[in-house]
């Protein structure tokens, strides 16, 4: 039974976000409003149920990626018109999620992003730039934040 109620929850709240275009920014905002746990803010909570609005969007990029890219087909390779917009909604997205601090869940995004874009027949080179771009980005946060390299090295010792 408690299964149900979280399937049920579950799906209302995936509804809710793809019934507008900006809700999933908007949930992954929202998370700064609650309390941080162990320094991270990446919860929404009410009542006795919880959100993380993170996991949401490992569904909701690919599938906008698809719907963008299905609808502008036969200019997949522009730069205007494809390239910059889709990786403009991965930097709004994967920046709210690195800055909940979530550095595992932002590099998940930057795959799917990678892959989609690749499947939707981006080129090399557009997806080459914007994986560079992205390596760069994950050093500065390790760099920035030893933390994140103690961590690391704590699970390569295992």
């Amino acid at each position: 039974m408690v299964f149900l109620i979280f399937a049920v929850l579950g799906f209302i709240v995936l509804r809710l976000s793809f019934r507008g275009r900006f809700r999933t920014f908007l949930l992954l905002a929202v998370v700064f409003g609650f309390p941080a746990i162990n320094g991270a803010r990446r919860w929404i909570r009410f009542g006795g149920f919880s959100v993380q609005p993170s996991e949401l969007t490992k569904v909701v990029l690919p599938i906008f990626l698809a719907w963008f890219l299905t609808r502008n087909e036969d200019q997949v390779g522009d730069l205007k018109a494809t390239v910059l917009p889709c990786v403009a909604v991965l930097a709004l997205l994967g920046g709210l999620v690195f800055i909940e601090p979530d550095l595992g869940t932002t590099i998940v995004l930057c795959a799917i992003f990678s892959a989609v874009y690749f499947a939707g027949g981006a080129r090399i080179l557009h997806i080459a730039t914007v994986a560079g771009a992205m390596a760069v980005v994950g050093l500065g946060a390790l760099v920035f934040a030893p933390w994140r390299v103690q961590r690391i090295m704590a699970l390569a010792k295992q």
